[in-house]
Formats: structure tokens, C-alpha cells, sequence
């Protein structure tokens, strides 16, 4: 969506009845490193009676809102909106979810980019901006084919029924380090966003694509 320059609100939902520390642990991980796009809101979720999760939640995992909780008139008799029990084990795993989405939102609002900028030769730029600190990374062509390879998300089974049997697990492991990749569910995929002919019509401006002098200051990655 970045690319393309959509904006997109949307809420990350929590609080659901069957709710485990490591369905969230795994996604709190990575949360840092998605900075450059556009971050949700925290909302613990309200179950409305007669929904199918509502029909399959036990009744006594259920706590009622209380009448006119929103709905004035299907409120009156009967409570309409639950909110699944407090489960202990879970208050410190929300608040931890909710830390990290402010902390996201914040580097959001401060311009935090991460931009993958091609040249000619196939290498690529990883263009980082966060307030004042500025890290760029050199990839060279090697390295740049295999990034782009997992732009979409792909295992590295997938990669190596493509390509064959490559030592790329070091390489892998330094994207996902240096918080251009994320590593979820045994897929990897890579994160910075690429050049389009989109631009931002409003709110939220793109910075500047990096001039050919980047190319110059190249870092340390190596050829596999």
C-alpha cells in the first residue's frame, strides 16, 4: 500500500477469548522494524450477541458491556456487546502490544522511511531515515536479487526450488538483523519499499530518492 501511496487506517484487534502470549510475542518482534508504514490503533474488541464469534465463544468467558453501551434501542433489555473475561495472563501481553504500536505511530509521525533504490546494475540502496539518524546499506547484485526475490513472502524452500541450493542463511539472517526483512510463520519477506510513479497527494510525503552518490558509499554486505 505504501508503494502505491494508499493511506490506510486500520485498527489491530485484541482481547479475543482464546487469546495465547505467543500469538502476539511474534508480531510485537517485528513491529520495529515497520516504522516506514502506515501503523494501526490498538482496540480491544467488543463481541456482539448473535455473531458467529459471539456463537462460539462459552458464554461464561463473556462479560457484558452494560446497557446502552452503543446501541440505545437493542440495548434496553437484553445486553447486545461483550468484551471477552480479563485474563490475567494476557493484561501484560496487551499492554505490551498497545507500547509498541505507540512507539510504531510515533516513528511513523516523524517521517521514519525505508526506501530500496535500484540502479542500473541491479544493485540496491536501503535507504533508512529516522529524525536526524541516517543508515544507508550497499547490496550488490548478488545480494539485491535475493532480496527482491522475497518481496513477496516465500520460505527459503521455495527459494532454493527455484534456485537451487545457495548458502543464503547468513544473508537472510543479517536482512532480518538489520530490520529490512521480517522472518514470520517460516516466510521471509522483505520490507523497504520500492520507487513507483505514485506519489503522496496529502498527509504523508515520501522522502527524496537517493542520488547516484549512495552507490558510492557502499557498505558491507557481501556477494553470497
Amino acid at each position: 500500500m505504501s508503494e502505491y501511496k494508499i493511506e490506510v487506517i486500520w485498527n489491530y484487534l485484541y482481547g479475543f477469548t482464546n487469546d495465547t502470549p505467543q500469538w502476539y510475542e511474534s508480531i510485537i518482534a517485528i513491529m520495529p522494524s515497520l516504522y516506514h508504514l502506515q501503523p494501526p490503533s490498538a482496540r480491544k474488541i467488543w463481541i456482539n450477541r448473535f455473531s458467529e464469534l459471539y456463537n462460539e465463544s462459552e458464554k461464561n468467558q463473556l462479560v457484558p458491556l452494560g446497557d446502552d453501551a452503543f446501541h440505545e434501542v437493542e440495548s434496553q433489555e437484553f445486553d447486545f456487546f461483550f468484551r471477552a473475561k480479563e485474563n490475567t495472563e494476557m493484561i501484560v501481553v496487551y499492554q505490551r502490544l498497545i507500547d509498541e504500536i505507540k512507539k510504531w505511530r510515533k516513528a511513523f509521525s516523524q517521517h521514519y522511511s525505508l526506501l530500496a533504490i535500484p540502479n542500473d546494475c541491479g544493485e540496491l540502496v536501503i535507504e533508512r531515515r529516522y529524525g536526524t539518524e541516517n543508515k544507508d546499506l550497499y547490496l550488490n547484485k548478488d545480494n539485491a536479487a535475493v532480496y527482491e526475490y522475497f518481496r513477496n513472502p516465500h520460505s527459503k524452500k521455495d527459494f532454493e526450488e527455484m534456485f537451487g541450493k545457495l548458502d543464503i542463511d547468513e544473508l537472510l539472517h543479517r536482512f532480518v538483523e538489520e530490520r529490512i526483512m521480517v522472518f514470520l510463520d517460516d516466510r521471509y519477506l522483505s520490507i523497504a519499499c520500492f520507487p513507483t510513479e505514485y506519489k503522496w497527494t496529502k498527509y504523508y510525503q515520501q522522502p527524496s530518492y537517493a542520488g547516484g552518490k549512495l552507490f558510492e558509499e557502499r557498505g558491507d554486505f557481501n556477494g553470497i
